[in-house]
């Protein structure tokens, strides 16, 4: 998986890697919520539009399985120090 190595200043490879995923998710949502304030509101494409409509629990599944694989690495890359 991640190899324990050390950067110049003493943090690990997987910390480095955490911390930056987890900037890239946070700048994601803000950049959202940026564009959501400025349009007003953001009109979703129509095949979208019925993949939501006609599987909203398997939509739900899919996200919180992504969600949790980003948390359980997050978690696991930040422990094992």
């Amino acid at each position: 998986m991640f190899t324990r190595s050390v950067l110049n200043n003493g943090l690990s490879f997987p910390l480095v890697a955490a911390m930056v995923a987890q900037t890239a998710i946070l700048g994601f949502g803000w950049g959202f919520m940026g564009a959501l304030s400025y349009f007003q509101y953001i009109a979703l494409p129509d095949w979208a539009v019925r993949l939501i409509v006609e599987y909203p629990t398997a939509l739900t599944l899919v996200i919180s399985l992504i969600s949790t694989v980003l948390s359980v690495i997050t978690t696991r890359s930040v422990h094992q120090e």
